[in-house]
């Protein structure tokens, strides 16, 4: 097989396992995502509330600013 020797497991740690910062990243991508969890669900209600608005306004039945 040619490119068995691609898919070998390596004689020391693997490359992104021994980097210096690699436990310090992973750590601050998971505070990173526990953060913005909250706020993508503000941002999923006023999106789906604006949709829910232009749909009333669009509507014939709507008799507010504008008759």
């Amino acid at each position: 097989m040619a490119g068995n020797h691609v898919t070998k497991n390596p004689a020391g740690p693997y490359l992104i396992e021994s980097a210096p910062h690699y436990r310090k990243r992973c750590a601050c991508l998971a505070v990173q995502r526990f953060a913005l969890w909250p706020s993508s669900i503000v941002r999923q209600v006023v999106a789906a509330y604006h949709d829910e608005l232009l749909r009333a306004f669009d509507s014939s039945i709507y008799l507010g600013h504008g008759k």
